[in-house]
């Protein structure tokens, strides 16, 4: 995936000359995000476990790069996290599992309404997916297997400000919410084989704050 974003970067910073009078913007992230995820019960071995619900919250930062479509009030986009996450996958007195999150990535398109004072308000949906490394914490819990990706649709709002700056430089405030497919995980653990572990509900909900260079 790594290679993938390389190539889409590459193509957004350098553009033709043919094409660069539709190249947007460019711009980095800062934001605050809340997860939160359904543990779906499961027994495993003499233990049974009922469903839980659990939230945790962080900061993060990205990057983004646009492209406006021509004469329109729409354009596509990028964002990409180059940092790594890392989530909890069981749930009790001691954690069986975790899974690290990385190049988590979204495509989105966005339409924008812009005002005569330069402000504009803008609504955008898109697809986020990034790459899953499960392992287990604990000596008694070997993964027999583990999905391997987190995907899930996003959709938000946000305010832009009007260019300031002779650099041609603008900001947003932004919020998102985005809802995520389950997560799947089959264990051995407390002397049972098989044991299938599952988290459902899993949303996150974002705000942040953005400045980008536009051409």
């Amino acid at each position: 995936m790594k290679k993938i974003i390389c190539i889409i970067f590459s193509l957004c910073m350098f553009s033709t000359v043919a094409t660069a009078e539709n190249f947007n913007m460019v711009g980095v992230k800062y934001g605050l995000a809340g997860l939160q995820g359904t543990a779906a019960s499961h027994t495993s071995g003499s233990i049974t476990r009922s469903s839980n619900t659990d939230h945790v919250e962080s900061e993060y930062g990205s990057l983004f790069a646009e492209y406006a479509v021509q004469n329109s009030p729409f354009s596509v986009g990028v964002e990409y996290v180059p940092f790594d996450g890392v989530i909890s996958i069981d749930h009790g007195s001691s954690v069986d599992s975790s899974a690290t999150i990385s190049d988590y990535t979204t495509i989105y398109a966005m339409a924008t309404k812009s005002f005569n004072n330069g402000v504009g308000l803008y609504g955008r949906l898109g697809y986020s997916f990034a790459d899953l490394s499960v392992k287990a914490n604990s000596d008694d819990t070997t993964i027999n297997s583990a999905d391997d990706d987190l995907k899930g649709y996003t959709a938000g709002f946000g305010i832009q400000s009007p260019k300031f700056s002779a650099a041609d430089l603008i900001s947003r405030l932004e919020v998102n919410y985005t809802a995520y497919d389950d997560l799947n995980v089959n264990t051995t653990s407390n002397g049972s084989d098989n044991v299938a572990k599952k988290a459902t509900d899993i949303e996150s909900a974002t705000i942040s704050i953005s400045f980008a260079k536009t051409f």
